[in-house]
C-alpha cells in the first residue's frame, strides 16, 4: 500500500503542477490566437451537425487532424459553447503532453529527478 502511493505522488504532483496553470490560463487569459479562435465555427458547425443527428465522418474530410475539432465538437455538445470547449480541450491535450514527456523521461532515463524537469 505504502509503495503504491509512493508511485502515485510524483504523478499527481505533476498533474497538478501542469495542469492549475493550463485550466486557469485557458479561461481567464485574453488571447486571440489560438485553436479555441481558428476553430470555433469549425466546432460549432460540427457540434450542430452532432445534435441534429446528421454528422457523418466525411464532414471530418478537410481537416489534417480532426480530432482536436472532434473533440471540441462532442464537448460542445454538452456545453455548447464552441470557444471555451476548445480551449478546454488544448489545456488537457497539453497536460497529456505534460505526463507523456515525463513517462517517456523516465522510461529512458531511469532518473525521477530528471523526468521532472523535462
Amino acid at each position: 500500500m505504502r509503495q503504491s502511493s509512493i508511485q502515485r505522488a510524483p504523478w499527481l504532483t505533476l498533474l497538478l503542477v501542469s495542469a492549475t496553470p493550463r485550466i486557469l490560463g485557458a479561461f481567464l487569459l485574453p488571447n486571440a490566437f489560438g485553436d479555441a479562435y481558428v476553430y470555433i465555427r469549425d466546432i460549432g458547425t460540427l457540434s450542430t451537425k452532432m445534435r441534429a443527428g446528421t454528422f457523418t465522418i466525411t464532414d471530418l474530410y478537410g481537416f489534417w487532424l480532426p480530432l482536436y475539432q472532434f473533440i471540441a465538437a462532442l464537448l460542445n455538445v454538452v456545453l455548447g459553447n464552441g470557444f471555451y470547449a476548445g480551449k478546454f480541450v488544448a489545456a488537457v491535450f497539453g497536460v497529456g503532453v505534460c505526463l507523456l514527456v515525463y513517462q517517456l523521461t523516465w522510461q529512458l532515463t531511469g532518473h525521477r529527478t530528471a523526468a521532472l524537469l523535462a
